[in-house]
């Protein structure tokens, strides 16, 4: 059924408190737990899934990572107004 954020929120740390904090009791074992932790390790393993692809690029491609990012704005910089690109060259002097 549908649950609020917060009710979804409060399932997420449960289960994390629970999982990550040695001392502290698991989570009720509740469907809304076990199905809240499965879609935790779901979501954990795509970002792995993509964060290996991304890797598996770059290495390949000789590029450092973020690299590719910094080239995108290149092709995109003429298109942007003028307070656009003050924007993006600060936020690329955070990155850097």
């Amino acid at each position: 059924g549908w649950m609020s954020p917060q009710q979804r929120l409060k399932l997420v740390s449960e289960v994390m408190v629970g999982v990550l904090c040695e001392k502290e009791p698991l989570p009720p074992n509740t469907i809304q737990h076990n199905a809240t932790y499965r879609g935790l390790i779901e979501i954990l393993l795509c970002e792995i899934n993509i964060e290996i692809d991304m890797q598996k690029c770059h290495i390949g491609s000789g590029m450092k990572i973020g690299q590719d990012l910094l080239m995108a704005e290149e092709e995109v910089r003429d298109q942007r107004t003028p307070e656009e690109i003050n924007q993006a060259k600060l936020e690329r002097e955070i990155i850097e």
